[in-house]
């Protein structure tokens, strides 16, 4: 979790030497997503580059003193993204927050959740968005 951006991917870089300890720390590396430059609101007087790309993390400010899984295609690096979240394999905030912001970026603002369906403002018109196919889509 971080400050100002919520949640950041990173890539665990060296484990405690012991998980029982009261407070065990990971060493992580920030893994930015290839559209951080663009997408990514500032906070006021901060700059983007500043961000500290190794960093200390530690357990106990997550539940269960885990980290959240991220949710990778087949080659580890790219983010899954699905229509329906349920199938997403970890699904928790940082998760939700990341397949949302990926539809969202592709003009996709619907997802659903199972039996919910989860609407974001695309801040634009979307052709086709409102045609008979799919409104018959988003029915099933």
């Amino acid at each position: 979790r971080d400050a100002h951006y919520s949640w950041i991917p990173a890539t665990v870089l060296a484990h405690p030497d012991s998980l029982a300890s009261p407070a065990p720390r990971l060493r992580v590396r920030i893994r930015l997503p290839s559209d951080w430059e663009d997408r990514t609101v500032v906070p006021k007087g901060g700059d983007p580059s500043s961000i500290e790309l190794e960093r200390t993390v530690k357990l106990s400010d997550y539940p269960n003193r885990e980290l959240p899984l991220q949710n990778l295609e087949k080659d580890g690096k790219t983010a899954m993204g699905k229509n329906d979240m349920a199938d997403l394999p970890n699904l928790h905030e940082a998760a939700i927050l990341y397949n949302l912001k990926e539809r969202h970026s592709g003009g996709v603002p619907y997802t659903r959740v199972g039996d919910i369906m989860v609407a974001m403002n695309p801040f634009q018109w979307i052709d086709g968005l409102y045609s008979e196919e799919k409104k018959f889509f988003y029915a099933k």
